[in-house]
Parts: structure tokens; sequence; C-alpha cells
């Protein structure tokens, strides 16, 4: 991560970082990616699934459009709408479904794209109410639906889905979406021939970008007044736009608007009478749509190639261009067909679960009802989790950075006094973060575990690199061997050793603290040991020291939250365990984890004792 991107990450919150990382990503700028970064390691910290399905949603969407890489970003999408539970694809899914439709659009896929689309569309159509930012993802559906229509053979309901994105975006007053969509309705007319109405849309769309001084967008209608002025006749005027909008395309190596200027451009130098240099730019064209992939652009290209060549009486190479689009002609023929068949198949499934839906109804009411409670305590929890980690900390956060301020701006001129008064306000600032923080991550350490195999020795090794600093200022070690390999969520496996391995290291005063894990057989399973031989754990305050909020009076001098061995204990108390604490061989501590055998995926010959 570059110096720059860690001192966006401290500067800015999550929710500004994925604000800009969206502007600058729908302006095509790849100083998104440092924005991105920050905020997915600010996802990171706070745990928070839907703050990380969100950064999962702005990597998509940096590799769709920014890189024109759409493999990856149907991927990530894929694997993100895998993953989430239904609760949180409720609020992020209108965008994931969103990216998903660009990239198959992108990649010629029109089929996949419509239907992602009209998924979407239904997804926020069924909700009661929608937010501002949902509305405008709405607008945004319906824009890329008449996109969709505009482009293929059949115009129907395309002015439709446009008005109803242009009355959207002109009532939130997003002028990036409107001018899209006026390049739309530009190239809605201009198919028609309607050439002098399509060049109104298209002024329109330039006179926002340049007032917006988005230079992606002002290339964007600049191209596209070029086919116009082309279309007209006005071949000085074509050549010009078609110029000025390459240029930009070319140094901002976006490869499917270059591939769409070459085709303009290259159609107009023809049609002036530099055959050879217009062929030319057509096969360049060609390329970059077999690079990219984009089967649609690729037949309209050899379309224009097969006409002109035999214009220019090349019959021969005319003849293999017409074939070349004779044959994906057939392609999306076959693809039509399967895609009909699939449709099929999917409304006589539809049809079966409905059936199977209205024989369950009556038996399922009680259990709708349960399911119903059930959803509202999980959104109380979840608002809980947004307070806790949003609404709590920026508070915090905000004291933090201006007692920051204040100090430096007091420079020489601060006195002891002051010093000693901004050193305990921005101590207390911290500790109440940190103890927000271990208050949502006590409220999550059970929730949802995903469970895998797990190696623990692979857990330890993974703490020893998280601890480095600790270990070497403390000239501290960590030993274990011959650790089990077992089921159990691994997140919540590397929280759990680390604070038990933190602690010992930490509440430690020997010239060489060491922590060792060893594992061994019981009658029932087995248990893992943690012994350190720090300042120990009297025996009366053992059991206390688990309740929420419990630190010892001789861990004054020590900093903490009094969660850490709480979230502990919640995480084996949800794994069916047993953790308990006593004297360590050499003095300090040993925690005791007894788990039964079930919890075993793979046994490494523990030691016995």
């Amino acid at each position: 991560m570059s110096a720059e991107a860690i001192h966006i990450e401290q500067s800015l919150t999550f929710e500004a970082l994925v604000k800009e990382a969206q502007n600058l990503c729908d302006r095509r700028n790849k100083e998104a990616i440092q924005y991105i970064d920050a905020a997915i390691n600010k996802a990171k910290l706070s745990g928070d699934i839907i703050e990380i399905a969100t950064t999962g949603y702005l990597e998509a969407y940096y590799n769709t459009f920014v890189l024109s890489d759409y493999d990856s970003g149907i991927a990530i999408i894929n694997n993100l709408l895998q993953t989430l539970e239904v609760e949180d694809l409720q609020e992020i899914g209108y965008k994931l479904y969103m990216t998903l439709g660009n990239a198959y659009q992108f990649k010629g896929d029109v089929f996949e794209a419509q239907q992602t689309y009209l998924q979407g569309i239904r997804f926020l159509e069924s909700k009661e109410e929608i937010s501002p930012e949902e509305k405008q993802f709405q607008g945004s559906y319906y824009y890329n639906i008449a996109l969709l229509l505009s482009a293929s053979q059949f115009k129907m309901d395309t002015e439709e889905y446009l008005q109803k994105a242009i009355e959207i975006n002109t009532e939130l007053n997003s002028m990036f979406k409107l001018s899209k969509c006026y390049l739309v309705y530009g190239n809605f007319f201009e198919q028609a021939g309607k050439n002098k109405e399509a060049q109104e849309m298209f002024e329109k769309a330039l006179a926002i970008d340049i007032a917006n001084k988005d230079d992606y967008s002002v290339a964007l209608a600049k191209a596209n007044m070029g086919y116009v002025a082309n279309n007209l006749k006005d071949y000085p005027e074509a050549l010009k736009y078609f110029h000025d909008a390459l240029t930009y395309f070319e140094e901002n190596q976006r490869l499917y608007e270059t591939g769409m200027t070459h085709v303009g451009l290259g159609d107009c130098y023809f049609k002036i009478g530099e055959k050879e240099r217009g062929l030319l730019l057509l096969y360049d064209a060609e390329k970059i749509f077999i690079e990219i992939d984009n089967k649609q652009e690729l037949s309209n290209c050899y379309q224009k190639l097969a006409s002109l060549l035999k214009e220019d009486r090349q019959f021969q190479q005319s003849v293999e261009y017409l074939e070349k689009y004779n044959g994906l002609l057939k392609y999306f023929f076959n693809i039509d067909k399967t895609n009909a068949l699939t449709r099929a198949k999917r409304e006589f499934e539809s049809e079966q679960k409905e059936k199977e839906s209205q024989l369950l109804k009556q038996k399922n009411e009680e259990i709708q009802l349960y399911v119903h409670k059930l959803e509202g305590s999980n959104n109380s929890l979840k608002q809980f989790a947004h307070v806790a980690s949003h609404d709590l900390r920026e508070p915090v956060r905000m004291i933090h950075s201006y007692m920051t301020l204040l100090e430096r701006s007091m420079g020489e001129h601060i006195t002891e006094q002051q010093k000693d008064f901004l050193h305990f306000a921005l101590d207390g600032a911290k500790r109440m973060d940190n103890l927000i923080i271990d208050m949502l991550r006590l409220a999550k350490a059970d929730a949802n575990p995903q469970i895998e195999n797990v190696k623990l020795e692979k857990i330890v090794e993974e703490i020893k690199l998280n601890l480095h600093l600790m270990l070497a200022e403390k000239n501290a070690m960590i030993v274990c061997n011959n650790l089990p390999e077992i089921k159990a969520d691994r997140t919540q496996m590397l929280q759990l050793f680390q604070n038990l391995i933190a602690n010992g290291l930490k509440y430690n005063e020997n010239p060489k603290p060491m922590v060792k894990l060893r594992v061994s057989n019981t009658a029932n399973g087995f248990e893992i040991s943690i012994s350190d031989n720090g300042i120990g754990i009297p025996s009366q305050s053992r059991e206390r020291v688990f309740e929420i909020f419990t630190r010892l009076p001789t861990e004054k001098k020590y900093t903490g939250t009094g969660i850490g061995l709480s979230i502990c204990k919640k995480i084996v108390d949800s794994m069916g365990g047993r953790i308990s604490i006593h004297d360590g061989h050499n003095g300090g501590t040993t925690f005791k984890i007894a788990f039964k055998n079930e919890v075993l995926a793979y046994r490494i010959n523990p030691t016995h004792t």
C-alpha cells in the first residue's frame, strides 16, 4: 500500500473513501484504486460484512469500468452473491446486480446483461421504501435497459425506460447520469435516421459534461457527435470530434471506446476518399473487439468491413468478412436458442416451485411467524452493530482528529500542563474507540461462523506475524508444535488464540517473555494449553475475568477494555468447548481449552501429559 493510500485511509472515513472511489471510477480515473485499497483496509479492521461487501463491489466496478477486465468483475460479483446472506443482499444487492449487468453488457452478452438488470429492477421495485441512493440506482437500471434495447434489433420500450431514467436523475440532480441518458436518447434518434434530434441530445450531454469537467464523458459525447456529423456529411466536423475523443480514449487505454471510435473514424476517412486509412482503422477496431471478446461490436465491425471492401471492389476480402459476419449471426442464433431453452426450463422450475409452495403454505404459517420475529431481532442487532461501528465511533474519531490539530496549531507555545490535558483527552478517545471495536467483536463472536478445516499451527504462524513488533520489543518467544487441524471458523480461531497469546506477552515482566502452546488427549476429546511466564491471575479472580469489562487491579498500568477474554469464552462456548485458567508450571498463567473429538479434522500425534 503506497504512502499516499495510507494517508488517505487515515484522513477519511469509510463512507468518504467509498464516495470518492465511486466518483473516480465513474470518470474512469485509475487513482480510484488508492481509495478502494484504503476502504478495504478499514472494512477488514471493522469486520462489518456490509463494508466488506461494499469494497468488493467497488473492486469489481473498478475492474469493469476502469481496467476493462470484465471477467474479473463478473467473478468478484458472483462470488459475493454466493457468500452473502439474504438480509445482507437487501442492503447491497442492487449495486452488485448493476455491476454484474454492466460487465456482461461490455462483453456483448446481451441476454445475461438483460436478465441481471431486470433482476436488479425487480429487487428495488419490491421494496416498500427506497433510499435516495437506491433510487439513483433504479434510474441507472432503467438507463441500462434502454441502452440494451437501443443497441438491439427490437427498439420497443426504449423511450419508456429512458423517460423513467431521465425523470429520476433530474429529480436527484444527478448530472453525470443525466448526460448518459441524453447520449442513449441521441443514439436512439440516430438509429431512427433523426440526426438533427440526435445532435440536439448529444449537445445537451456535452454541455453537462463540460460543466462537470468530466473528461471521460466529454470524450464520449464528442465521439457520438462525430457519428452524427458523419451521417450529415459534415466530414471536417466529424473528423475533429472523432480525433478529440480518440486522443483521450487512447491515452487512458479505454479499449472498448477506442474500438468504437475507430469504426466511426474509419468510415469517415473512407467516405472522403482516404480508403486505405479508413480500412486500417476498422482492422484495428476488429483486433480490439477480439481482444476484449465483445462479439456484438465485432459483428457490427465485420458487417461494416464487408460493405466498405465491396465498395472498394475488394470482393474476395469482402466475402471473407461477410462469412465472418454470418458466422457470428449463427453464434447469436445458437445463443438465443439456448437462452430460450434456459428460459423455458426456468419457467417450468418456477411453476413447480410455486405448486410446492402452495401445498406447504398452510403448514408454514407458524414457521413464518417465528422467522418474522427472528428477522426483527436480527435487524435490531444489525442496527446496534451499525451504530457501534459507525455512529458511535465517528464522534470519537472527530474528537481525536481535532485534538491532534489543536496540539499542532499550538506549536511551541504549548505549556506542559496543556500537553498533559491534551494527552489525557487523546488517550481517552483512543480507549473509547478500542472499547467500541471490542464491543462489536463481542457481539459478532459467534454470529454466522464459516466452518472449515483450520490448521492451528498455521494460525499461530499468522499470529507471530501480527505480533512481530511486540515480540521484537519484548525479546519474546511463541513456542508450539504438533497442534491439530480442527473444524472451526478460521477468523474466530485467529481471534481466540491471538487474544490469549497477546495477553500472555502483554501482562509479562519477565526479561524473556514466552508463550507455549501444546495439545494433549483427554477422556472425551483433547485439550489445548496456552502457558506464559507472566504476572499470573489470582485464583479468586479467574472466573470473574471472563465477564465483560472485568479488569484486575494489578492491570491498571496496562491498557485494555476488559472484553478480550469475554470474546474468547464466547467463541469456545459456541463450539461446545470449555476454557479455564490454571497456574503455570514456571509461574504465570495457563489457559486450557477443552474440545470434544467431533471438533477434530485431523490430529497430529498430541503430547501426553
